[in-house]
């Protein structure tokens, strides 16, 4: 290691990080000490101050990529992204298919005003139905995309893909699901059904409030049953695991 002989100028280095080098500050020389107003630096000290600022990149490197990696985060906040990204994959997954068959809509709509309108006509209420339409006493309506239940499952879907469980699980819950909340959604039209033509000055505050609040309880309901039942009693998975 070599003395190297400096003017009378100390350079005080603060272990910041500029550039590729340490930040260092220049002050009047201090009376002589153990050095004697020398600088005490070698090919040793650079090496070392190198093998420091290459080490302090890394880790910042690393923990940046840490941090950002999706397995790294909570689970809940992983959850509510996943649940959006699902959700907004969905939708629009829905709406093209529901312009691009639209006849099948139709089709479907028809099937599910049919099954309203078996379900009250053999309970013995005086009404017609044919096609979308269900027509009562003191009340008509049309089954429309709304009326079917599947923007309930849409978004059942959205929450089931969106929570770590395993692929055996999450089919069961789907499929399950899918077959509980159309069920739900029968039986709501047909209390609509109901509510409209016994009382038809409620039918609105049903329609539009009360039930619209009801899915999504119940599908919050569906959901958390399925992990309880299903995804908690089933071999533990990581919050990766899909």
């Amino acid at each position: 290691m070599a003395l190297i002989r400096r003017p009378c100028v100390t350079r005080f280095c603060t272990g910041q990080i500029v550039g590729q080098s340490l930040y260092c500050q220049s002050s009047p020389c201090r009376p002589k000490g153990l050095f004697g107003g020398y600088r005490l630096f070698g090919d040793k000290g650079k090496h070392r101050i190198n093998e420091f600022i290459i080490a302090g990149q890394q880790m910042t490197s690393h923990n940046s990529s840490t941090h950002l990696h999706p397995s790294r985060w909570h689970p809940a906040i992983r959850f509510v992204v996943l649940f959006v990204i699902f959700l907004l994959i969905l939708s629009i997954l829905f709406s093209v298919t529901s312009a691009v068959f639209h006849e099948q809509m139709i089709s479907f709509m028809a099937l599910t005003a049919g099954i309203v309108g078996g379900i009250l006509d053999a309970g013995g209420m005086d009404l017609d139905y044919h096609g979308r339409f269900i027509s009562a006493r003191s009340i008509s309506i049309e089954i429309i995309e709304e009326c079917t239940g599947l923007y309930e499952i849409v978004i059942f879907v959205a929450a089931a893909l969106a929570y770590p469980a395993t692929r055996r699980e999450k089919a069961s819950g789907l499929i399950g699901g899918i077959i509980i909340l159309y069920a739900l959604n029968i039986i709501r039209m047909v209390l609509l059904v109901i509510v409209g033509n016994a009382w038809p000055d409620w039918f609105d505050f049903f329609h539009i409030y009360f039930w619209q609040v009801t899915m999504i309880l119940m599908i919050t309901s569906v959901w958390l049953l399925w992990i309880i039942k299903v995804v908690k009693h089933g071999p533990r998975v990581d919050v990766t695991g899909t």
